[in-house]
């Protein structure tokens, strides 16, 4: 059981996305993806895209993950996992702090990581972050405890190594990464350095981060230099790969495609990033993963928009790793989501027919762009009336004595369909382009348990989530049809083919 429970506002605070339209990594800068990309299926996508920034697949198939929280105080890791797999859930992004970790020993996440494999719940991913004690960061003195998650650690530019070919202890981030890579490295391969550190106060000052560096005072939720975020993911390579050589580092929920060229381009050295004989690499050298995360709420717009528009920011980030020659092993996506309410602070966006939509279309249409998964956020909604609490699976759960009194949202329910019936399903991509959709109509076939299967659905356009279409498919068997909360209908064959009325909600067809 986590010993430092926090509530849904300080996650969101300290852990998460950010809280205003110019801060937050998920929202494109002006360098970022234009919104209108492609999606697979039907004539105005291009069936997916060409990964050419990426070589070998991550090892295991498409992670449907969660960020848990913490809104109920009383409730551990163990009950909110339970939850969370009921749900659908079948991996749990992982945050695994150094100071958290110092107070109550490095072995203390263990339990609750059994418990997650005796619920189905692997291949996650790990959440590196922080300094054992603030003292060991480098936040001012007196800083309060919740900012040691906002500086980087001291002594980055300690060897990394000791006379003996050990890591140095005097290495701070050195020393907790090799730490919780020992401890940790049977149930996760996959670990993030540090959360969104290309956070800014306003987006305009990444206009300038195309040809000058990234300093420490334009990245205020990490407050070092890019040169030191290169260093970071220099030692945790280092560090990861000497206490497992199976462990790969990935960037940290970043959300600027200048940002990772700036990585790409730069080394640690810390006077200027130049190449130099202590300093022989650039950041492309030490990540094999990019994780970025991506929010709809920066403007109102339906939910094919907005799976259009994060499908554009992740071409965008592709497009800088190809630019520069770097090949990745893989994506993830740490955070993602989407209110089922118009908020108070974005009131011009959301719903519950919006978010759950978003939620199908950004997970098929995510592994058909050869994205590796989707942590999405969160698992509970919390009590005011702001997006980033209307975001969860289960209503409100802060007040329950009990797992069983908890209550999915609509989103929920549409997670706990969406893993039934494509959990451990294959992405078809032949199969996708021969669905010849018409014009209005959007859908993404897979391969499970030797049938094809289809989410299929209306394309919304705009601001609205009302759409129709009408879409024919070849079969002679015939489709079971099952709609986001799991209504299960037919649709038989009649010449050769079965027909379906569309609306702007998906459904999922497996054939017979």
């Amino acid at each position: 059981m986590r010993s430092s429970l926090l509530g849904l506002a300080a996650l969101v605070l300290l852990a998460c996305g950010s809280d205003d339209a110019n801060g937050n990594t998920g929202k494109n800068g002006p360098d970022g993806a234009n919104p209108g990309g492609s999606s697979p299926g039907g004539n105005d996508g291009d069936g997916g895209t060409t990964n050419t920034s990426s070589t070998d697949p991550l090892p295991y198939g498409f992670r449907y993950g969660l960020n848990m929280g913490h809104r109920n105080a009383s409730w551990g890791d163990d009950k909110e996992a339970t939850l969370g797999s009921q749900a659908g859930a079948r991996s749990i992004r992982v945050k695994l702090p150094a100071a958290h970790l110092k107070t109550w020993g490095y072995e203390i996440e263990k339990g609750d990581v059994a418990t997650y494999a005796s619920l189905g719940m692997k291949n996650h991913i790990g959440f590196l972050i922080g300094s054992e004690t603030v003292g060991l960061s480098t936040a001012p003195a007196g800083s309060e405890d919740w900012q040691n998650e906002y500086y980087i650690p001291k002594n980055l530019y300690e060897p990394i190594y000791g006379a003996d070919g050990n890591i140095n202890p005097n290495n701070y981030w050195a020393s907790y990464i090799f730490k919780v890579v020992s401890t940790y490295k049977d149930s996760i391969k996959v670990w993030h350095i540090w959360n969104e550190p290309d956070f800014v106060g306003d987006w305009h000052v990444v206009e300038k981060w195309k040809t000058a560096p990234p300093t420490k005072a334009d990245l205020i939720r990490f407050n070092g230099s890019i040169f030191d975020y290169v260093r970071m993911l220099r030692i945790a390579k280092e560090a990861a790969t000497k206490a497992d050589k199976d462990a790969m580092i990935a960037t940290g929920g970043i959300g600027y495609p200048a940002f990772l060229d700036a990585v790409l381009r730069y080394t640690d050295n810390p006077q200027d990033g130049s190449v130099s004989a202590a300093y022989p690499s650039t950041g492309a050298s030490y990540f094999y993963v990019v994780d970025f995360h991506y929010y709809p709420i920066f403007g109102a717009k339906s939910s094919d928009v907005s799976v259009d528009d994060f499908v554009a920011s992740k071409n965008a980030l592709a497009a800088v790793l190809d630019s520069r020659g770097k090949k990745i092993r893989g994506w993830n996506v740490s955070e993602s989501g989407a209110p089922s309410i118009k908020s108070s602070d974005y009131p011009d966006i959301g719903g519950p027919e919006f978010a759950r939509s978003y939620l199908i279309k950004l997970m098929t249409t995510a592994q058909a762009n050869g994205i590796g998964g989707i942590d999405w956020f969160i698992l509970s909604n919390g009590s005011d009336d702001k997006a980033y609490s209307h975001m969860g699976l289960y209503n409100d759960i802060g007040s329950l004595s009990g797992v069983a009194q908890a209550t999915k949202t609509d989103t929920g329910k549409a997670y706990t369909t969406l893993v039934a019936q494509l959990g451990g399903a294959t992405y078809d991509e032949a199969a996708t382009k021969a669905l010849g959709l018409p014009s209005g109509a959007r859908g993404v076939a897979f391969a499970k348990d030797g049938k094809r299967r289809v989410a299929l659905w209306a394309a919304t356009q705009g601001t609205s989530e009302t759409a129709s279409a009408s879409a024919s498919l070849a079969t002679t068997s015939g489709f079971d049809v099952y709609a986001w909360d799991g209504a299960k209908s037919a649709a038989d064959a009649a010449d050769g083919k079965a027909t379906f009325a569309l609306t702007g909600s998906p459904v999922f067809l497996v054939e017979r």
